[in-house]
């Protein structure tokens, strides 16, 4: 019954498939202390339905055992998964780190974010994604999001419900700009927005209390006078913005500033 079972590594290997018995015999349903499912660098295009939801790893389990470790995980990077099958995540209500980086995904299911509202975790960068539906505002304990390397052309102004999130990875979209929601996040530390299409620093992101900036490769014209109100800044990347020309004078107030880069 594999009941002391702890982890599934199943991650590089030749597998272009998942057998059904997973999701519809239930192997590893006996498994209480299963933490962690890990099938990434496979060659898998779609998953069986019901997988996550027969897995003892999401099912209603007692504060107490979930103390004794914090981190529940699924691993399914680095695939050739083209769609999340409606309800895979029907019972995933102690998840909190979800990790579906280099897939084909094209879409999220709007109906699933309420089933992952614990994720800490969330990592969707090199897929196919065009957008990002107005559920993403129930993920309300999420700390990281990656998104880089999609498709992207609008963020949902409900981005601004996702109030604990600290790093948010935008690099690699076609961003023109960002919702004025943005400016909700005030735990956010750290925004890559490296090779998009944005024209200047949207407003939002100078009322954030970021470490790090990250604007490289886009369209940049101005930077607005209102930087000089990020006093935590650390780190400004502005190079490869070939249009911009000048910087304005109260970017002197960023008093912590050690690294800004304007080459190119």
């Amino acid at each position: 019954k594999c009941i002391l079972l702890s982890d599934v590594n199943l991650q590089h290997n030749n597998l272009t498939a998942l057998p059904e018995s997973i999701a519809y015999r239930r192997p590893l349903a006996n498994c209480q202390k299963l933490d962690e499912f890990n099938i990434e660098n496979n060659d898998i295009a779609t998953l069986p339905e019901g997988l996550l939801s027969r897995i003892s790893l999401f099912i209603s389990r007692p504060a107490a055992r979930l103390s004794s470790r914090n981190c529940l995980s699924v691993a399914m990077d680095h695939n050739e998964i083209g769609s999340i099958p409606v309800g895979m995540f029907s019972t995933a209500r102690h998840l909190t780190k979800l990790d579906l980086n280099t897939n084909n995904i094209q879409a999220l299911v709007p109906e699933d974010m309420i089933n992952i509202r614990q994720l800490v975790e969330l990592d969707l960068g090199n897929n196919r994604l065009t957008c990002i539906p107005d559920e993403i505002e129930l993920l309300q304990r999420l700390e990281t999001l990656v998104l880089s390397h999609n498709s992207i052309n609008k963020l949902t102004e409900k981005i601004g419900g996702c109030v604990c999130l600290r790093r948010l990875e935008l690099e690699y979209n076609e961003l023109e700009t960002l919702p004025a929601e943005i400016g909700h996040l005030s735990e956010l530390r750290e925004i890559n927005l490296i090779s998009n299409k944005l024209a200047t620093i949207p407003l939002g992101i100078t009322l954030l209390p970021l470490v790090v900036l990250r604007l490289s490769e886009n369209c940049i014209r101005e930077v607005p006078r209102e930087i000089g109100h990020m006093t935590n800044l650390k780190e400004l990347y502005l190079n490869d913005n070939r249009d911009l020309e000048n910087l304005p004078s109260t970017l002197s107030l960023c008093s912590k500033l050690e690294l800004l880069n304007i080459e190119h």
